[in-house]
């Protein structure tokens, strides 16, 4: 289990090492980042990991995304992000993808997702949603 947490974050890291570059986060907000998000992977990771689980981390990703959408707009230059432009949304749409293999009958979730996904024009992502919902009811 600690294997897996661990190779989730250090996926992560490239990203968050583009955001301190492009000075975006400080040291301490990656570093808060990290602990917040292996707090949560752990918590996914146990045995009875319930819904709310998945739903507190989907709303942290959610919010550190719009915050780092604001500060980007606030730099108000032109910034080429390799790795962290789509980093968050692609995390929350993995946390989903995770949260419906455990609760496949949840009906509202599926919809919660496939209004993500519209709201953030991810529209591949949203044709999937649909077909594995589908399938499942």
């Amino acid at each position: 289990m600690a294997d897996a947490v661990q190779v989730l974050i250090e996926e992560m890291v490239p990203e968050l090492q583009e955001l301190g570059e492009h000075k975006l986060l400080t040291k301490e907000e990656i570093r808060t980042i990290v602990k917040r998000r292996t707090d949560f992977e752990y918590r996914l990771r146990k045995r009875a990991a319930e819904k709310n689980d998945f739903m507190k981390y989907i709303e942290y990703e959610d919010a550190l995304d719009k915050l780092l959408c604001a500060r980007k707009n606030k730099l108000a230059k032109k910034i080429k992000f390799r790795d962290s432009k789509f980093a968050s949304i692609k995390n929350i749409h993995f946390i989903y993808e995770r949260c419906l293999r455990k609760f496949k009958q949840d009906i509202g979730l599926w919809l919660e997702w496939i209004a993500f996904a519209k709201s953030q024009k991810s529209t591949k992502m949203l044709s999937k949603i649909l077909a594995r919902a589908l399938q499942v009811m």
